[in-house]
């Protein structure tokens, strides 16, 4: 699987996992709240010094051009899968 394809399941995962739940419970659909194929082109766009930040019920959710998907204060996991770090939201 490439970034693109990695980048809507991971973001909804991530917010699904910060507030305990499965993704199926989350009771909105990530289109509602961001612009998911502009999040695509970006994510697979060759600048990564940039950030997304976006509301969803519940919580705040922040996407780095290094990968990281940040929901509230914890970096939740990466495009690639989850983090290895959950706690250290300003580490690169």
């Amino acid at each position: 699987m490439t970034r693109r394809d990695e980048v809507v399941p991971a973001v909804v995962e991530a917010i699904a996992e910060a507030n305990g739940c499965r993704p199926s419970d989350l009771g909105f659909s990530l289109y509602e709240h961001v612009d998911t194929a502009a999040l695509t082109e970006l994510v697979v766009s060759k600048q990564t010094d940039w950030t997304l930040t976006f509301q969803v019920p519940n919580c705040s959710v922040e996407i780095h051009g290094d990968g990281r998907i940040c929901v509230g204060d914890t970096v939740q996991r990466n495009v690639e899968g989850p983090s290895s770090e959950p706690n250290a939201k300003n580490q690169r």
